[in-house]
């Protein structure tokens, strides 16, 4: 048996405009035997700005199907607390944003902070994008991160180093060239 790998996807706004869409998703997770909880799309705030009715009902759809969803670059654009509320995510991913303004914005640890209890108080996953130095690193673990993504850890790996990766369940700081 292989290695259980969780993949991640982004949806765009324009592929929400598919209705066949969670069908599509559904062929394609059985014909590759894909375990429907290890697929989880991330979608922006912007995918709302469009008919919230037909979106949640998308959603639902896919969500049916065992596919998980998380709200990716949150608080970039129209942020509403009613999002959360209303469609069921399994993660947020906070935007680098709020990082790379920890040092030039005193109000940015402070909003970083709520947004993750915020995350937690509705039992999701929460993701905060854009680590690049170990002082943005200790703030976000203080706060209580449940995962951390920047180039402090990897920039993006090219196929090959990402195919040892699994292999191997290690890579090489050298292989870590895009």
């Amino acid at each position: 048996m292989g290695t259980s790998v969780p993949i991640a996807v982004n949806l765009s706004v324009r592929q929400f405009d598919d209705p066949d869409l969670a069908k599509k998703i559904e062929e394609t997770i059985s014909r590759y035997k894909i375990v429907p909880g290890n697929v989880e799309f991330e979608i922006t705030e912007s995918l709302f700005a469009e008919n919230s009715f037909q979106i949640q009902d998308l959603l639902n759809k896919i969500i049916d199907i065992g596919c998980k969803f998380s709200i990716d670059d949150f608080g970039t654009n129209q942020s509403s607390l009613s999002r959360l509320k209303n469609f069921e995510f399994h993660r947020i991913k906070i935007d680098k944003s709020f990082i790379t303004e920890l040092n030039s914005n005193e109000k940015a640890e402070r909003i970083l902070a709520s947004i993750v209890n915020i995350g937690k108080t509705l039992k999701m996953s929460v993701i905060i994008e854009g680590v690049e130095t170990q002082d943005q690193l200790h703030v976000v673990q203080a706060l209580g991160c449940n995962y951390i993504q920047g180039f402090l850890f990897s920039p993006g790996v090219n196929f090959e180093a990402a195919t040892r990766l699994l292999k191997n369940k290690t890579i090489n700081p050298g292989d870590m060239k895009g």
